[in-house]
């Protein structure tokens, strides 16, 4: 008897693995997960942007890749389209020649990469199909192309049987595939020879455009995904469209996504997560691939090193190419800003400047100068602070970089508002108790600067408070903005919004700002009194061109590109990182308390 604790404790351990192994082998067969690494636009670029964040490269994502093999063996990984380089929008482009040998080494790394699935886009055409011919052992996809690639491919992800499709622009016609068709009778078929098969997910690649792509899937049903490749800027956010679940690229690669589905007893295919695969600096690069890689094919390609000139040096043989680095000499620069600036931020550019040229020679004129008013003059300056180069920078070992941040103006150089800053619009009069607030919906602080401007718009009513959004519309009156379509429609809700219910803007700018990935955005207009339908249909409709138009006006107009931003008074510009407090704009905007100003 003295041995039953051990023996009942050793019978209750074996029926507990038993009960664990059933219910394991029960949700096994209820629920399956599908993890897809998946890329795109990536124009053969070999080596990180040239970017500030010098992002992206093929040798960071090898390595990025080799580690998330480790933790999910079965990994679908796929590219949709635009793989090789030259043309108007690849920014890497040289000439015909070194653009094919860049995507022929591209490739190369691709499938030392092991790629399962690579879209034919009409990119991919570039070159004439005769090109295309040296990779038949590379798993080129597509559809609704015959002749070149495979119509469809099917892998087994964890146990989980998927395929894949590819649908492939119309431009490709225009560069050689003689035989392109219509996507929809294309896919129709797709779909059913890999039902036939055994598929149980179903991912298209598409180089469409998110339009195109919601028509087919109208018409096409059994598609679980689309990973679309065609040109796009924003931010990558999964959605649901008809049914599937739709999801964009990063431009030029510079990152990965890695999609995490779930299969459910249902047959049904669900987002678990999508994450972007960072590709920055702190990843080191991968051994194998970085040997296929000549160390530059053009400047760009070389690692910039504080205050150095760097120049490709590069023969016929590409694997003998160098990135050779060289100290500049001095440059010099004459800056013009008032006296009295707060909001000028002159030694933080300067210090910029000379991260990129290394020494300056600084010169500084206040704008009240005649010397200074002569040259405002002369170079027709709406705003200030200005950064003037003269004619002999021309001769500078930097200034093939510099002449892509200046401006010709008669005899002077003049650096780009973009690139220096605005703080003063010169020509713009004088207009007290006004505020312009330039709002983006990726700004981190947004649900507190809201409740500023509230705070600000309550205690000093005569102020004249103005919201503006940080979006563009293009000359077919499309709008664009960081964080693609969903950012946009929220840019709508908002003006439509402030136009009818004002008094309850604030509150619900400040609950979208709290969780601005979220797409539900009724529970927000719920908790804050908001009528959900009239906002829906105001945004759908006219009324939400119209209202975003005039949200933006002041943007183009002064042509901002970053923010959240303030404009005082009409004139001085300020950018923003931390929130002012209420103290620190009624400073900026002159005002005192409503008690101190009724005295």
């Amino acid at each position: 008897m003295r041995n039953f604790p051990q023996r009942r404790a050793a019978l209750f351990v074996s029926l507990l693995f038993l009960f664990v192994g059933s219910c394991a082998s029960a949700r096994g067969a209820e629920e399956k997960e599908v993890t897809v690494f998946f890329t795109g636009q990536a124009y053969a670029a070999l080596y990180p942007c040239e970017c500030q964040l010098r992002e992206g490269g093929v040798a960071r994502r090898a390595a990025a890749l080799k580690e998330l093999r480790g933790r999910h063996p079965g990994l679908l990984v796929v590219e949709a389209g635009a793989l090789f380089g030259s043309g108007d929008v690849d920014m890497a482009a040289v000439n015909l020649e070194l653009d094919k040998e860049r995507t022929r080494i591209y490739l190369a790394a691709l499938k030392a990469m092991g790629y399962d699935a690579l879209l034919l886009s009409g990119q991919e055409f570039i070159f004439g199909a005769s090109f295309l011919g040296e990779f038949t052992d590379h798993p080129f996809v597509s559809s609704n192309v015959s002749g070149v690639g495979r119509p469809h491919i099917i892998k087994d992800v964890d146990g989980v049987r998927v395929g894949v499709l590819g649908v492939t622009d119309r431009s490709a016609a225009s560069h050689g595939a003689a035989d392109w068709k219509a996507p929809v009778p294309a896919l129709e078929q797709g779909v059913r020879d890999l039902k036939k098969a055994g598929a149980e997910v179903i991912v298209v690649l598409s180089s469409l455009c998110p339009k195109e792509d919601a028509a087919f899937l109208k018409d096409v049903k059994g598609i679980d995904v689309v990973i679309n490749g065609a040109p796009s800027y924003g931010s990558v956010v999964p959605k649901t469209v008809e049914g599937a679940v739709w999801v964009s690229t990063w431009w030029q690669a510079k990152q990965a996504g890695l999609l995490r589905l779930r299969l459910g007893k249902d047959k049904k295919v669900e987002v678990i997560s999508c994450d972007a695969v960072a590709l920055g600096p702190s990843v080191a690069d991968d051994p194998d691939v970085s040997r296929l890689l000549p160390a530059c094919m053009q400047d760009t390609d070389c690692r910039p090193r504080p205050g150095l000139v760097v120049r490709c040096e590069r023969s016929q043989d590409l694997a003998a190419s160098r990135c050779v680095y060289t100290q500049p000499s001095p440059l010099d620069v004459t800056v013009i800003a008032p006296k009295e600036c707060p909001s000028c931020q002159t030694e933080a550019v300067l210090r910029d400047l000379e991260a990129l040229f290394g020494k300056m020679r600084v010169r500084r004129l206040d704008a009240a100068e005649a010397e200074a008013q002569k040259i405002i003059e002369e170079v027709q300056a709406a705003t200030l602070p200005l950064y003037v180069f003269e004619a002999q920078a021309e001769a500078h070992e930097f200034f093939p970089l510099l002449s892509n941040m200046v401006e010709k103006k008669r005899v002077f150089y003049v650096l780009k508002p973009g690139m220096g800053g605005v703080s003063v619009f010169l020509k713009r009069p004088v207009v007290p108790r006004r505020l312009d607030v330039f709002l983006t919906l990726g700004y981190s602080h947004l649900a507190e600067l809201a409740m500023r401007l509230k705070e600000l718009g309550a205690k000093h009513k005569d102020v004249s408070l103005n919201l503006h959004f940080l979006a563009a519309q293009n000359a077919e009156g499309a709008f664009l903005a960081q964080g693609g379509l969903p950012a946009i429609e929220e840019y709508k809700r908002l003006a439509c919004l402030e136009a009818t219910q004002p008094e309850v803007f604030y509150d619900y700018l400040a609950c979208r700002a709290a969780d601005i990935e979220s797409g539900w955005w009724e529970r927000c207009a719920e908790q804050t009194g908001v009528d959900a339908g009239h906002l829906r249909g105001c945004a759908a409709g006219p009324e939400g061109d119209t209202a975003l138009a005039q949200k933006i006006a002041l943007t183009r107009e002064l042509e901002m590109a970053a923010g959240p931003a303030l404009l005082v008074n009409n004139r001085d510009i300020y950018g923003m990182v931390n929130v002012p407090s209420l103290e620190e704009l009624e400073e900026k905007l002159g005002l005192g308390s409503p008690e101190s100003e009724n005295k």
